[in-house]
């Protein structure tokens, strides 16, 4: 099976580009409550995409806790650019972007989808890479053939499907916005900037990595505190001089205390 780290967004859930393209065409901030009323979808659905858009960077959530507790929902930038390219496939394919009742909007709709487009002529079996189970391929598959967005044929017992121009769009579309998602990750973005800050600066190698095991001596506390204070990066010296705090904080039993200290930092 493919790792859903790797494979999979929010709009590889059930609804979720339905709930997207919905969110991202109001004019308004949109309370939960009323996405579960307007679309007919179930709480969880609604509450897990919002979840797992939240942690892709897709959607801002906005608490309000008086006169009773609303969550209200809008697009961030990346969701608004990802919302324009799904968007604009849908009206091309469908003529519409209420797409509830499509296939993409099926569960893993989204991955099958783009799998087919880098594996043309792939095999039914070889789509169990993507959803595990053939009895719940089976309306998937049949949803895009009356759709045409597929077309299959059989191969002596097996069956091969292949994409046609209106799955191809589709299917095109989905990669994009997946890339865009993948590339604008929080955890991904941070990755990268920390490959480039310790390119740049191999002295710190090793120390940005709150995971590592490596016990932080008194020594060298203070030679990368040092090294930190010289540093005319002033944003870089504090972040530098906040890792050290709090990899001594943690290798001295005081998790906890360390995570107060960051949320201090950061707010």
């Amino acid at each position: 099976m493919i790792s859903d780290d790797l494979y999979f967004t929010s709009l590889s859930d059930r609804n979720g580009i339905s709930l997207l393209l919905t969110i991202n065409g109001s004019d308004r901030l949109v309370p939960r409550d009323e996405l579960i009323r307007s679309l007919g979808y179930r709480q969880v659905c609604v509450a897990n995409f919002m979840e797992r858009a939240e942690a892709e960077g897709l959607v801002d959530i906005i608490v309000e806790e008086r006169p009773r507790r609303t969550f209200y929902l809008r697009c961030t930038d990346l969701g608004f650019r990802v919302s324009k390219i799904v968007s604009a496939a849908c009206l091309d394919v469908y003529g519409t972007e209420d797409v509830r009742d499509k296939s993409v909007c099926m569960m893993h709709g989204d991955p099958i989808l783009r799998w087919i487009l880098d594996n043309p002529g792939c095999s039914v079996r070889s789509l169990m890479d993507v959803k595990s189970s053939s009895k719940a391929l089976k309306p998937i598959l049949s949803a895009m053939q009356s759709e045409g967005l597929v077309e299959m044929q059989k191969n002596g017992r097996t069956w091969s499907i292949d994409l046609t121009d209106n799955g191809e769009r589709m299917a095109a579309a989905l990669k994009d916005a997946f890339a865009l998602i993948t590339e604008n990750r929080p955890e991904f973005v941070l990755h990268r900037a920390a490959e480039k800050f310790l390119g740049e600066h191999p002295e710190y190698a090793g120390f940005l990595d709150e995971s590592q095991s490596e016990v932080l001596t008194q020594e060298r506390a203070v030679s990368i505190l040092e090294m930190a204070d010289a540093d005319p990066d002033r944003a870089r010296s504090r972040t530098i001089s906040d890792a050290v705090v709090s990899r001594l904080l943690r290798q001295s039993g005081f998790g906890d205390a360390a995570d107060v200290f960051f949320r201090s930092r950061t707010e």
